[in-house]
């Protein structure tokens, strides 16, 4: 029998401080309202080895990967303070808890799945998203990512 793919519906963003600098979090709140996360490629620089005498093709190496250092997440503007006050707090949190070499982390949890994607990241500053007749109200906010820790087992994001 096929497995079923898995769809992004019940998707929770969860977002944690270390505790102890260099530990990943036991346990992660849910932000709420966000409706995306920036994917990632982790895709490798390519380094030229080609020696001069080579005369038909060039040679190539693998170089660091790159993951391109930003992500953006989306929310939908909620009230009265909603995610200004809760990303308001993270962020002044995530500064103080970086002065003490503590990293901030994300985690992207697919309902039914054993494994979500964990980055490190810091929490960027809040933008003014377009804003148009009859739309959503919409923040997306770009955040430099540290490091991206990949696929782990899974921690559900709580309130």
């Amino acid at each position: 029998m096929a497995r079923m793919g898995l769809s992004t519906i019940g998707v929770k963003l969860g977002i944690a401080i270390e505790s102890i600098a260099g530990t990943m979090p036991s346990t992660f709140k849910h932000y709420e309202n966000c409706y995306s996360v920036g994917g990632s490629t982790n895709e490798a620089d390519t380094i030229d080895v080609t020696p001069l005498e080579e005369n038909i093709a060039r040679r190539y190496a693998k170089g660091l990967g790159d993951s391109g250092g930003s992500k953006t997440i989306g929310f939908f503007l909620d009230g009265p303070g909603g995610i200004i006050d809760d990303w308001n707090a993270l962020k002044t949190a995530s500064e103080a808890a970086r002065a003490d070499g503590k990293a901030t982390w994300g985690e992207v949890w697919f309902p039914g799945a054993k494994y979500a994607y964990f980055f490190t990241f810091e929490p960027g500053a809040l933008p003014l998203s377009d804003v148009e007749v009859a739309a959503a109200a919409q923040l997306e906010i770009s955040c430099v990512v540290n490091e991206e820790k990949g696929w782990m087992e899974g921690i559900e994001p709580t309130a």
